[in-house]
C-alpha cells in the first residue's frame, strides 16, 4: 500500500481532519528515515509499512490524551516518529529526548528539512538533565514502570500525565505519588501489534 494512503488511513481513523499538508510531511519523515537508515541504524523495523502502522498508529492514538498540554516531553524518542507526529498534529511544545547522537542528528535534520518549529531535540540522558517542566511525559522506554517514573518524576509538574504503552501481557504497578487513571487498549485501523497504554496523574 502506498505511505500515503496507509497513514491517511490512520488519521481517518483516528478522526483527525485536516490531513493533507501533515500526511505529506508524515510520508516524507518515513521515506528520509528509510534513506539515512541504508547508511546508519535508526530503527529496527525493515520496512516502512511495518512502521507507520506500529509507530505512527500509536502516535497517532496517544493525540487524544496530550491535547491543551503546554509542554510534553517524548523520552526515548529513537528516530524521532513520535515526536514528529505530536509536533506536527498539536499546538505544544514537543521536547524530545535522545541518548543516540546519530538518531538526534536525523531529528535536527528533519526538524529543518519539515520547519517545525514547536519541536526541540535534547541529546543526553534524561536524569542528567536539568528539570524540563513538561505537563505530560510520553516514555516508550524499556524497563519497568517504576523505573521510568523514577526516571522522568522531576520533569513532570503536578498535576502532569504520564502515558507509557506497553505489550499486552504487562500489569500496571502502584507508584507513589501518582494515581492510575486509566488502562487503555491500544487499538489501531489493522490492530496488528497487540499493546495497552498506562495513563497516569501525578498528584
Amino acid at each position: 500500500m502506498d505511505l500515503g494512503v496507509l497513514i491517511d488511513k490512520g488519521m481517518e481513523f483516528f478522526g483527525i481532519r485536516e490531513r493533507g499538508s501533515i500526511k505529506d510531511k508524515l510520508s516524507k519523515y518515513v521515506d528520509e528515515l528509510f534513506r539515512w537508515q541504508r547508511h546508519i541504524n535508526l530503527t529496527g523495523f525493515k520496512e516502512p509499512e511495518s512502521l507507520v502502522k506500529n509507530l505512527i498508529y500509536e502516535a497517532l492514538f496517544t493525540i487524544k490524551y496530550l491535547k491543551g498540554k503546554e509542554r510534553v516531553i517524548d523520552f526515548g524518542s529513537g528516530s524521532g516518529t513520535t515526536s514528529i507526529v505530536f509536533s506536527l498534529l498539536l499546538e505544544s511544545q514537543i521536547i524530545s529526548v535522545e541518548r543516540n547522537m546519530k538518531k538526534v542528528s536525523f531529528q535536527k535534520h528533519i526538524k529543518r528539512m519539515l520547519k517545525i518549529p514547536n519541536l526541540h531535540v535534547l541529546c543526553g540522558s534524561i536524569e542528567e538533565i536539568e528539570p524540563l517542566g513538561a505537563c505530560a511525559v510520553f516514555a516508550k522506554a524499556v524497563g519497568k514502570v517504576e523505573k521510568i517514573v523514577r526516571k522522568v518524576d522531576k520533569h513532570l509538574i503536578s498535576p502532569g500525565t504520564l502515558l507509557i504503552p506497553k505489550g499486552r501481557e504487562a500489569e500496571p504497578s502502584l507508584i507513589s505519588g501518582y494515581v492510575l487513571e486509566m488502562v487503555e487498549p491500544l487499538i489501531t485501523p489493522l490492530n496488528e501489534k497487540k499493546r495497552k497504554l498506562f495513563v497516569y496523574k501525578k498528584l
